[in-house]
């Protein structure tokens, strides 16, 4: 197996695994965190979370060394592969339940609610 068919593997297997979170950000009273933690990734979500966070406050500081540091230790492919499929997901997702609810609000306010 070749570097670019592993690099393309882990990439498609972090917009599933984003596709599922906003999957479930798109459904209420789920938690797409839920989803990282059930997946294992929510650890490195987070850390990858608080290196995007120290990055602003050196951007806000003009602190260019500090700056370089958080843009290196952003796992950018992983970010970036999660946060296409949370999108994907959840603007697919959030159509389709829009028109259900349009077409069928009772049925549909039915299993949100947990009455079927």
């Amino acid at each position: 197996m070749t570097e670019d068919t592993s690099v393309f593997r882990v990439i498609t297997r972090n917009v599933l695994r984003g596709s599922f979170m906003g999957a479930a950000d798109a459904v209420p009273g789920v938690s797409g965190g839920t989803i990282a933690l059930l997946l294992g990734i929510y650890e490195r979500l987070l850390q990858n979370i608080h290196h995007c966070t120290a990055l602003v406050i050196s951007i806000l500081r003009i602190d260019r060394a500090a700056t370089k540091r958080s843009l290196l230790s952003i796992e950018w492919r992983f970010l970036l592969s999660l946060l296409s499929g949370i999108i994907i997901a959840f603007v697919l997702l959030a159509q389709i339940i829009e028109r259900l609810l349009e077409n069928h609000p009772t049925s549909v306010a039915g299993l949100f609610s947990d009455l079927f």
